[in-house]
């Protein structure tokens, strides 16, 4: 479980710095930040799984690299696409009802 919770901070880092760069500018240059919070939760997903993939399996588990992945990185993944597409629907039904 702390995979997930390292990926949420990297989501929120994403999140937050893309507001940060919007208040640094005159005009908006990322309109979506749910979408700019996912990019780093994709790019660390991906050296994750290499780094899972490239080092040995530890001695003494009963592990295999399928099982690694999908917990480690794909569960992880999934859940943090999941609470941004929810957040981006809920923002957009907001938006419509004011």
């Amino acid at each position: 479980m702390g995979s997930i919770l390292i990926y949420t901070l990297i989501f929120f880092i994403g999140y937050y710095g893309a507001l940060v760069i919007n208040l640094m500018t005159v005009r908006p240059l990322i309109t979506n930040r749910y979408i700019a919070g996912l990019v780093p939760v994709f790019l660390f997903a991906i050296a994750h799984g290499y780094k899972i993939v490239s080092s040995p399996l530890p001695q003494g588990q009963d592990t295999t690299i399928e099982y690694a992945l999908s917990f480690n990185v794909v569960m992880p993944v999934v859940i943090i696409v999941l609470g941004a597409v929810y957040a981006m629907w809920n923002k957009k039904t907001d938006d419509k009802d004011s």
